[in-house]
């Protein structure tokens, strides 16, 4: 019976990626902030914060995110233009200007 109750509590196949994806995302979010000691995606409010997070990671699209359009409040808090994902770019400068962090510099000596 125990796994019967379990099953049934537990989020549905098509979730469960989706739900990985988001709760990983937020805890790179907070390393990341921790790490430069400054908010990641600093918004004035709920819209400005998307508007931010979506210049540095792209808008969402529903090959990106299937339901897009079905989520509550979608219609009204869209984004205006298409924006291409500026993170690989972004992460790469902050690498680059992180030793620590650059492929560049080896902890064997090469």
């Amino acid at each position: 019976m125990q796994g019967a109750s379990r099953s049934a509590r537990s989020a549905p196949p098509a979730c469960e990626s989706s739900l990985t994806r988001s709760s990983d995302l937020a805890r790179s979010c907070i390393f990341l902030e921790l790490f430069l000691r400054r908010p990641v995606f600093p918004g004035q409010d709920e819209i400005h914060q998307l508007d931010v997070i979506f210049k540095l990671t792209g808008t969402p699209s529903v090959e990106t995110w299937p339901g897009l359009h079905d989520l509550p409040w979608y219609e009204l808090v869209k984004p205006k233009d298409v924006v291409e994902s500026q993170l690989r770019p972004a992460f790469s400068k902050c690498v680059a200007l992180t030793p620590l962090l650059s492929p560049s510099r080896s902890t064997n000596g090469d």
